[in-house]
């Protein structure tokens, strides 16, 4: 590894091989939001009808066979609550023997989790655990497990699946005994959807963001308790809603945010339009989605880190051409060469993992299907903009902005170069990149540096 990529890996905090990582505080934020998701009341939710419907209607299928069941979608869309929904609805699970909802999440202990599905199934039929429940040997744990569901119809929830690795460790564990059985998967990634969904037949349900009068509906009620937005305030507030995309965990925290507000003070949610990277950063109630949003960038690995990274290079809802991008990635050394395969390839399958893990939103294809442009979530942009102004990975001028680090690596020009001084240390300047007026790409500039 270059000198300069092994200082950026400590900046980022990604560890060292082999070294021990105590889990930091945004994992409580996590858990305490998954907690809340199982128990919000489905008369406070929005645009999820359709959806359990669809589902429920999957699960309660004829096939006699064991299925899977995948929802996929980025972190803060309700794919747990979603779920939640369909698991614990009245007349589904009359149809079934034995229920178990399992939080998988990044860092699990197999042993751990296979325990606690014995003791969910045999607590749901008021028997004592049997011999060998407390054993930490995962083969036995399994044994016990598959003894049991064999011959019966179970529903069992998967939630918050990362990595393969998850879904390989414990997918043995559930027999296929032809009475109907399903699994339900929540995950962020592609990956493990098509994986599970392809090994034990079922779907993928894809989970879309609410539309903007769904998303208008849950603002107003997180933002003004069910009553109608003030008139005043109409524009500025559907302003702030675009910038959510439709993301229950942004329009709920960002709502709830603003409930907090006077609504005679139009200066003050004026404020919050125009700074809302500023409100990511130093507002409590909005740390929860922060925490959830970051966890996908936290859980690359240290190259794919990069590459996401320098997505902030380019201004807010800017189309980014795939090819485009991998080239830049190369040119910039972020690209690992790999034996048996060009870098070219190598850059193609950093671009689909990052598609894969639903950091990237797909735009536009190709009609032989593959990807043309892309782009990223605003409020994800605003949170790798913000690391990367951190780290001084890169710096922005814009008319917005005009004050730049003492030292910049990378430079990108939003719409002017009229602010940058001319006496400024460029020393180290590594790249720049110029967008003209509409945020179209002017041209990049890469430097040699000593």
């Amino acid at each position: 590894m270059s000198d300069g990529h092994q200082r950026y890996r400590y900046r980022l905090n990604i560890p060292v091989k082999d070294s021990t990582v105590t889990p930091p505080s945004y994992y409580k934020a996590w858990y305490e939001l998954r907690r809340d998701a199982v128990l919000i009341d489905e008369g406070q939710l929005v645009g999820i009808e359709t959806p359990k419907e669809e589902l429920i209607k999957r699960v309660l299928g004829f096939e006699s066979e064991l299925q899977a069941i995948a929802v996929v979608g980025m972190g803060g869309l309700g794919k747990t609550t979603l779920v939640s929904k369909v698991y614990h609805d009245d007349e589904l699970r009359k149809e079934f023997q034995h229920h178990v909802w399992i939080t998988v999440s990044q860092s699990f202990k197999l042993d751990e989790i296979l325990r606690d599905i014995i003791q969910q199934l045999f607590d749901e039929t008021k028997q004592p655990l049997p011999h060998g429940a407390d054993s930490t040997d995962s083969s036995k744990l399994k044994r016990i497990i598959v003894d049991f569901l064999l011959g019966k119809r179970y529903l069992i929830v998967l939630d918050d699946v990362w990595h393969m690795d998850g879904w390989d460790a414990l997918k043995y564990a559930f027999p296929e005994s032809n009475c109907g059985s399903r699994l339900m998967l929540t995950t962020r990634s592609s990956e493990v959807a098509s994986t599970c969904t392809n090994e034990s037949g079922g779907m993928i349900y894809d989970l879309k963001p609410l539309s903007f009068e769904e998303s208008w509906t849950l603002f107003c009620r997180k933002t003004f308790l069910e009553k109608p937005c003030p008139t005043r305030l109409q524009k500025i507030c559907q302003n702030i809603l675009k910038r959510c995309e439709g993301l229950p965990l942004a329009i709920v925290a960002i709502g709830g945010m603003l409930a907090m507000k006077d609504k005679i003070r139009i200066d003050e949610w004026e404020m919050v339009e125009r700074s809302l990277r500023t409100e990511l950063e130093g507002n409590d109630k909005l740390s929860g989605m922060k925490s959830i949003l970051s966890l996908s960038f936290n859980d690359l690995p240290y190259h794919l880190k990069y590459c996401f990274l320098y997505l902030s290079i380019f201004p807010e809802d800017y189309l980014i051409e795939r090819t485009k991008l991998i080239r830049l990635w190369i040119a910039e050394g972020f690209v690992l060469v790999k034996e048996s395969r060009t870098v070219e390839e190598v850059g193609e399958y950093y671009f689909n993992e990052l598609v894969n893990r639903s950091l990237i939103q797909v735009i536009e294809k190709y009609d032989d299907g593959r990807i043309r442009r892309c782009r990223v979530h605003d409020l994800l942009r605003e949170i790798i903009l913000r690391k990367s102004l951190d780290q001084n990975f890169m710096a922005i001028t814009s008319e917005e902005n005009r004050s730049l680090p003492e030292r910049v690596r990378r430079l990108s020009a939003h719409r002017t170069l009229e602010n940058i001084h001319p006496d400024h240390n460029f020393s180290r300047l590594r790249s720049l990149f110029l967008f003209g007026g509409g945020g179209s790409f002017c041209f990049c500039v890469f430097l040699i540096c000593k």
